[in-house]
């Protein structure tokens, strides 16, 4: 599945490059640039979805989330109920099957969107 759009701040990371035979000695260190906000979704075979964001950095980060749910396997008859983790509670029902919403991610943090049909 594609992972849904998020806009937020971009951040430098340095990593280690180098193979499982290079020595630590001889790694290089790369920098890359990459958004503050990583995201991903996945799909169940029951039809649920859920998307995950991580905020890796050390600082809180605010984004915006844009998603066509008709990419994820919903119809566009369908409701769809949104719960949020880690407190389980129905945050919305979408219905226009564009969500947009914003996050407010504290450092170190993963938050996590189940989609389903609702039930009728």
């Amino acid at each position: 599945m594609p992972p849904p759009q998020v806009e937020c701040p971009d951040v430098d990371v340095k990593m280690s490059v180098g193979s499982i035979y290079t020595s630590f000695k001889d790694r290089r260190e790369r920098s890359r640039t990459t958004p503050a906000v990583l995201s991903s979704a996945w799909a169940s075979s029951d039809g649920r979805c859920c998307m995950v964001f991580v905020n890796f950095t050390n600082s809180a980060v605010d984004t915006l989330v844009r998603a066509d749910m008709d990419n994820y396997g919903f119809e566009s008859r369908d409701k769809i109920d949104m719960i949020d983790y880690p407190d389980r509670k129905r945050r919305t029902v979408l219905e226009a099957h564009q969500l947009e919403t914003k996050l407010s991610l504290s450092p170190r943090s993963i938050v996590a969107y189940e989609f389903s049909p609702e039930a009728d």
